[in-house]
């Protein structure tokens, strides 16, 4: 018979044997229920959308960070030797292909890709990333304030670079904000690289300032801040519907971007992402999109009122790809000519 000393102590080993056991199972069993996502998606957005997703997903706790598309795109470059989020919901193409070109996607097809338009998915199969909307530049004016000016409504963006409107105008900076960096590169396909630079020069005398945010500019008119902004229509058909004093213009020829989603590879919970990635083009996720954006991934969903009915119509043909590959070298160029009005 084994003394008490000892029986004890083999008790009590197994206890601290078994705590250890169930200390390491336990946080590992609540990591795979967690889904962290990374988003570009507007604050409002957010706060509609994942409230819906979390019923939807009741196996899954939903973890989300938003930051706007420079700061994401910026976040998950740094991160991308040890991954810390599961899925990209929502950010612009031109920083998914930047991940795409680092190797820091997992092709995965989610439930429903087929229903995608072709033009809003990547062309492998099964794709590294999957659209769900896009989102366009717009001129957004608070009526007041232009009435005060005795200004007139911009119809084109050539409009903008009347003497009257000196320091009339804000914008997103392209360095931090995927609007800014839509409608600049926009400018540049449209026009040609050095016309495009030599209408950003003439526009900068129009501009106050160059803010972080791509939705600011038309929040900041709507409050009265400023007379004017170039910011992007949803935004604009959000405040006019919640009564806001502005008036909005599409001009014909108009910048325009996708945002698109995707898998991480090396995600900690690569299931719970796919699920999420399942519901991000369900139905159910359309018709919150349909509430925010005019140009969608999916037909067959209402669009927000006060967007223009030809809204495909306007958009320049924007090159992705090369808005992409020329980047990095836009934004220098563009930081070199017009930092000193960026927003701290």
């Amino acid at each position: 018979m084994k003394p008490k000393s000892n029986r004890l102590f083999t008790l009590f080993a197994i206890l601290i044997v078994f705590s250890f056991v169930l200390g390491a199972c336990g946080p590992r069993e609540e990591e795979q229920t967690t889904v962290v996502i990374y988003t570009a998606k507007e604050p409002d957005e957010v706060a509609e959308f994942i409230p819906i997703a979390d019923e939807a997903l009741p196996d899954y706790t939903l973890d989300v960070l938003r930051l706007s598309t420079g700061d994401l795109t910026a976040r998950l470059l740094a991160e991308k030797d040890n991954p810390q989020a599961d899925v990209i919901w929502g950010t612009a193409v031109t920083s998914m292909m930047i991940f795409m070109q680092e190797d820091m996607l997992e092709p995965f097809a989610p439930q429903g890709v087929e229903s995608i338009l072709p033009q809003f998915k990547d062309d492998a199969d099964p794709p590294y990333w999957v659209g769900v909307d896009g989102y366009v530049n717009a001129v957004i004016c608070n009526k007041f304030l232009m009435e005060e000016k005795g200004l007139s409504m911009p119809q084109a963006w050539e409009d903008l670079l009347d003497p009257a409107f000196e320091g009339a105008f804000i914008m997103p900076n392209p360095a931090s904000s995927g609007t800014g960096f839509m409608y600049v590169s926009s400018m540049l396909q449209g026009m040609g690289e050095e016309a495009g630079f030599e209408f950003l020069r003439n526009l900068d005398r129009s501009m106050a300032m160059y803010t972080k945010s791509g939705s600011a500019p038309a929040r900041m008119a709507a409050a009265g801040e400023f007379p004017c902004s170039i910011s992007f229509a949803f935004v604009g058909a959000n405040l006019i519907a919640d009564g806001a004093p502005i008036e909005m213009v599409v001009p014909q020829r108009t910048g325009w971007e996708m945002e698109v989603n995707a898998l991480m590879k090396g995600a900690n919970n690569p299931e719970g992402g796919k699920a999420f990635l399942d519901w991000a083009i369900s139905d159910e996720a359309f018709d919150l999109y349909g509430q925010y954006f005019g140009v969608l991934a999916k037909p067959g969903f209402d669009t927000p009122p006060g967007i223009p009915a030809d809204i495909a119509d306007r958009l320049y043909d924007m090159d992705f790809t090369w808005s992409m590959q020329n980047r990095e070298r836009i934004l220098d160029r563009w930081l070199d000519l017009f930092e000193d009005k960026a927003e701290e």
